[in-house]
C-alpha cells in the first residue's frame, strides 16, 4: 500500500474543507425564514418579517402608489415599466419594493380582463421572485363600490345607498 505524501494529504483536507463547508453553507441559505413558514403562528411570522426588513423595505411597504399619478410615468408604457421596477424595488434607491398598486387596471390596462389578470399575475412573480423577502403585492382597485377596470360594474357607495333621500 503507497502512503500519500504530505502535498497530497494537504491538498486533499483542503478539498474536504472546502466541500464541507460548501454542504454547510447550502444547508442554511435552504433553511425557510419563519414569516414564509404558513404553519407558523401570525404573531411570530410578523415579528420574524419585521426583523428582517430594512428601513427602506419597511418604507418601501408603506407605498400603494396611484398610478393616475404621473410619477410613474406620463404614457401607458412608461407606466406599465414603472410598475414593474417599483414591485421589483429598483424604481428607486430611496426605498424597497412597494406594497401594490391602486387604480393600476383603471388606468393602463383598458384591453380586458386577460390583460390585466396578465400583467397583475406578472407583477406578483416580480414580487415573489425578485425582491429579497418576497413580500406579495396588494392590488387595490375600489373595492368599496365595485371595481375600478375597464368592462366593471361600479355600484353606488354604501353610504350612498344609506342616506336618505330629502
Amino acid at each position: 500500500m503507497r502512503f500519500l505524501k504530505p502535498i497530497h494529504v494537504f491538498v486533499l483536507g483542503a478539498i474536504l474543507m472546502m466541500v464541507g463547508g460548501l454542504l454547510v453553507l447550502s444547508q442554511s441559505s435552504t433553511e425557510v425564514p419563519a414569516y414564509l413558514k404558513p404553519n407558523q403562528p401570525a404573531d411570530r411570522r410578523v415579528e420574524d418579517l419585521l426583523a428582517r426588513m430594512t428601513l427602506k423595505e419597511k418604507i418601501g411597504q408603506l407605498n400603494l402608489p396611484c398610478v393616475y399619478v404621473s410619477q410613474l410615468g406620463n404614457d401607458i408604457p412608461t407606466k406599465l415599466e414603472g410598475c414593474r421596477r417599483f414591485a421589483a424595488g429598483t424604481y428607486t434607491d430611496e426605498i424597497g419594493p412597494g406594497s401594490g398598486f391602486f387604480t393600476l387596471a383603471d388606468t393602463i390596462l383598458q384591453k380586458g380582463t386577460l390583460q390585466q389578470a396578465t400583467y397583475f399575475n406578472d407583477l406578483q412573480k416580480i414580487a415573489l421572485t425578485q425582491t429579497r423577502l418576497k413580500i406579495p403585492l396588494l392590488e387595490d382597485e375600489e373595492g368599496t363600490h365595485g371595481a375600478m377596470f375597464s368592462g366593471a360594474t361600479v355600484f353606488p357607495e354604501g353610504l350612498a345607498i344609506q342616506s336618505p333621500i330629502a
